[in-house]
C-alpha cells in the first residue's frame, strides 16, 4: 500500500507519462523488495525460490572448479571446437547494433538481460589470471 501511495504521489506531481509511470512503478518494486528482503531471515527461502535457478548466479565458483571444467568433458561437449564466443550473438533492436556495449549482464546476482554474453551465461567460466585455458580463448 505504501508503494501505491508514493506512486500516487509523484503521478500526481510529474503527470501520467505512461513510459515515466511504467519506469517509476518497476524502480519502486525493486526498491521495496530489496528493503523487504533486507529485513528478512537468511533462513528463509522464499524470496529465493521465485527466482529462476537458471539465471540466480549467487553461488561463489571458485577459479580451481573453473579451471577443471575448462578441462573437463562436460565443456568440450558444450562448446565442441568453438571458442566460447564464436557462436554468441547478441539480440537487439531495430537494424543497427547499439553504439555502446552494455557493461554487465548480472545485476545483484541475477541475470537480468534475455541474451547474457558468453562467460556471464555460463556460471563455470571465471576469468582469472590462472585459467590459461580460458584466457588464451580471447587473445588471437
Amino acid at each position: 500500500m505504501n508503494q501505491m501511495k508514493i506512486f500516487a504521489t509523484i503521478g500526481a506531481k510529474y503527470g501520467t507519462n505512461y513510459r515515466f509511470s511504467q519506469h517509476l512503478s518497476h524502480m519502486i518494486t525493486r526498491h521495496m523488495a530489496s528493503t523487504v528482503s533486507a529485513d528478512m531471515d537468511p533462513t528463509d527461502t522464499t524470496d529465493s525460490s521465485a527466482r529462476d535457478p537458471m539465471r540466480d548466479r549467487t553461488r561463489v565458483v571458485s577459479p580451481q572448479q573453473s579451471i577443471q571444467y575448462v578441462k573437463s568433458t562436460a565443456f568440450a561437449e558444450t562448446y565442441a571446437h568453438y571458442k566460447v564466443w564464436q557462436l554468441y550473438r547478441r539480440n537487439f533492436k531495430g537494424q543497427f547494433s547499439p553504439f555502446r556495449s552494455r557493461d554487465n549482464c548480472i545485476i545483484d546476482n541475477y541475470i537480468y538481460t534475455s541474451n547474457p554474453c558468453p562467460v556471464c551465461r555460463d556460471e563455470y567460466l571465471v576469468l582469472h589470471y590462472t585459467n590459461m585455458d580460458l584466457l588464451n580463448q580471447f587473445i588471437n
